[in-house]
């Protein structure tokens, strides 16, 4: 997905479902103004599991993915 431009203000959710359903993943950003020229990004990012047990390779990808999200985050609020 490509996204040229939103309203400050404004969210855009995707929800996605990999083929073997496994879980599901829903990133949610919002734009958020904070002056004039200035706009932050608030990503929310959920992942549903299934109530029967989750394969280990998925948990495994899930907790990658959370730590590459935590390294983003630290990088982006010392910027």
């Amino acid at each position: 997905y490509e996204v040229t431009f939103i309203e400050p203000g404004e969210k855009i959710t995707v929800k996605l479902v990999p083929s073997t359903a496994e879980y599901v993943n829903e990133k949610t950003w919002v734009v958020i103004p904070i002056d004039k020229w200035s706009t932050r990004v608030m990503l929310t990012d959920i992942y549903t599991l299934p109530s029967y047990e989750v394969h280990p390779d998925v948990m495994t990808q899930i907790n990658n993915l959370q730590e590459r999200l935590e390294k983003l985050r630290d990088l982006a609020e010392r910027s």
